[in-house]
């Protein structure tokens, strides 16, 4: 991967047009991962996690998990963890969508738990002001993040991208085989494609099994998600 990050991590995204309507709904549909998978998950790394807005506010949200953001942006963690973004930093995260204050404040009272964040209008910026122990960030490469095999519950990551990072290259490939290898047996992937129990397979079959949300339940395909639909390998080019 280059030097620098170029691409967002919009997790889940907080609006959403409605394709038949075309009326804006909001929603967040990270959350529900961790509202059905909460009592599974310990331990989560979010690959790509720009700024880290989405990381925090999750991480506030459920404090018993703990959460770490790692992306290849230096200048990003540094904002990260600096704990205040301006509205051109959070954008790209997903916490607004334009420039005004009444759009902003509803975002804002939508998904900012009380009491952790200021937020001022006037300058578009948003401040943490409580503090909290669960979230981490560091400056690392994806695809080679030196984790321990097997290190997390969760890996999150979605709309990573980079200089040489895109798919059907070589560096998306590692991506792949990175994000299969810190996550534990039975784990969780997470990406734009949906969200994944990763599996004991065969060499002729996909380690992902795709988990849906059917009737407010969330249910294991049975037929394999295609390896290659995830983390195409090269000579697909």
């Amino acid at each position: 991967m280059g030097d620098r990050k170029h691409g967002y991590c919009f997790l889940g995204r907080y609006n959403i047009l409605d394709r038949a309507t075309h009326r804006e709904g909001w929603d967040w549909l990270i959350k529900d991962v961790f509202t059905h998978f909460g009592s599974d998950i310990s331990n989560v790394v979010s690959m790509g996690c720009s700024v880290g807005v989405n990381e925090v506010l999750l991480g506030i949200n459920h404090p018993h998990i703990k959460i770490t953001g790692i992306d290849i942006d230096g200048e990003a963690i540094e904002k990260a963890n600096a704990g205040i973004w301006e509205l051109d930093d959070i954008r790209p995260s997903g916490l607004a969508i334009s420039n005004d204050d009444a759009t902003l404040r509803r975002i804002y009272e939508r998904f900012c738990p009380e009491g952790y964040f200021d937020i001022d209008f006037q300058n578009s910026t948003l401040k943490i002001i409580k503090p909290f122990e669960n979230v981490d960030f560091e400056v690392k490469d994806g695809t080679k993040t030196q984790y321990p095999d097997g290190s997390f519950d969760l890996v999150m990551m979605h709309m990573l991208c980079g200089e040489e990072c895109h798919p059907y290259s070589p560096a998306f490939v590692r991506l792949g085989r990175e994000v299969e290898r810190i996550v534990k047996p039975n784990g969780l992937f997470w990406n734009e494609s949906g969200l994944f129990r990763i599996i004991s397979a065969e060499n002729d079959e996909s380690p992902y099994r795709r988990v849906l949300n059917r009737k407010d339940s969330y249910e294991i395909e049975s037929k394999p998600t295609e390896r290659e639909f995830l983390f195409p390998p090269p000579e697909r080019a």
